[in-house]
């Protein structure tokens, strides 16, 4: 157990889904001045990143940020750990997936939880053209369970050195489940709708080579993620269907491969999770440092009050970086 400052939030923030929503409660409506910059993937898609600062002679780290589904640069979450992590010797780099944001998706490959050839080729590029300096990640929700799976995966070979990953949805079968349970409907009617109408507007403006896209009527009638992870992300990322694809990309499988610091965070009472997300013991590598909260919701992790609220994951995660 990681001896981090506890968190210990007052009654009145202990709801799961008042934690959940509080960045959309309390959006910070600030817009970051990142600098973009693109390179190419293996199949010549335009990969997008935001630097948050310019790389100098005092850089001695880089931090990668990846964004949860659907989420960006300008994600609340991410604005608000790139605030806190940002210092003279450390530059926070946000690498949004593929159609997300303002990143393009022109080539029929999208991201999906366990892609992790984009991620490779990120962390190939900053090691690369910044050699002098060490590569940390923070990985939330989604992108928590790609880092995870890229660590596991890498194993010593990692060239990332420490890690944290925040509400990683560890076993995927179980968290499709999950936001199927009438409790979590606002959470996923909100990202369905976002996956859905993306993937119809695909389906008339990019040119299909490989897979045959489902007609936008089918696609209109997903009600789970299954569902859609079926019809949709497994054919189109080479699975075969979403039981395959739960299978191959849940991180937990991977924890005990990896073989840098990693800290990982969970809360109880994730409402996009269940008791099967959890780890144990014996499914960790002795490099992470697993913590689980009572509270904290997914993304959450809100203390202090209702009137002065604390950012809890924005001041300890910049800290156990920086061990």
């Amino acid at each position: 157990m990681s001896k981090l400052p506890l968190f210990n939030p007052p009654r009145l923030l202990r709801n799961r889904h008042l934690q959940t929503l509080w960045t959309r409660i309390r959006a910070r409506r600030n817009r970051l001045n990142y600098r973009q910059q693109t390179l190419l993937a293996s199949d010549g898609e335009q990969l997008l990143l935001h630097w948050a600062a310019n790389i100098t002679a005092q850089t001695k780290t880089i931090v990668l940020l990846l964004h949860g589904l659907e989420g960006s640069a300008e994600s609340d979450y991410i604005k608000g750990m790139v605030a806190n992590l940002a210092s003279p010797e450390r530059v926070p780099v946000v690498f949004e997936f593929r159609g997300c944001g303002q990143a393009p998706n022109q080539t029929e490959r999208s991201y999906h939880s366990g892609e992790i050839s984009d991620l490779s080729c990120v962390l190939s590029f900053l090691q690369q053209h910044y050699p002098t300096a060490a590569i940390h990640a923070v990985g939330f929700s989604l992108g928590g369970n790609v880092l995870v799976r890229y660590l596991g995966t890498t194993g010593s070979k990692s060239l990332v050195e420490r890690a944290a990953v925040i509400s990683a949805p560890l076993e995927l079968a179980a968290c499709a489940k999950q936001l199927s349970h009438w409790s979590a409907y606002i959470y996923k009617r909100y990202l369905l709708n976002s996956l859905v109408n993306k993937t119809i507007a695909a389906y008339q403006h990019k040119s299909w080579q490989h897979f045959r896209p489902p007609h936008p009527n089918q696609v209109r009638r997903v009600r789970s993620f299954w569902h859609f992870d079926n019809l949709v992300t497994a054919p189109l990322h080479g699975f075969d269907g979403a039981d395959h694809y739960y299978q191959q990309c849940s991180g937990k499988q991977y924890l005990k491969g990896i073989q840098r610091p990693t800290l990982i965070l969970h809360a109880q009472d994730d409402p996009f999770m269940n008791n099967e997300v959890i780890p144990t013991a014996a499914e960790l590598s002795n490099h992470v440092d697993y913590v689980l909260t009572r509270h904290g919701g997914h993304v959450g992790f809100i203390q202090g009050s209702l009137l002065k609220p604390e950012h809890w994951l924005e001041q300890v995660v910049p800290d156990w970086l920086a061990r």
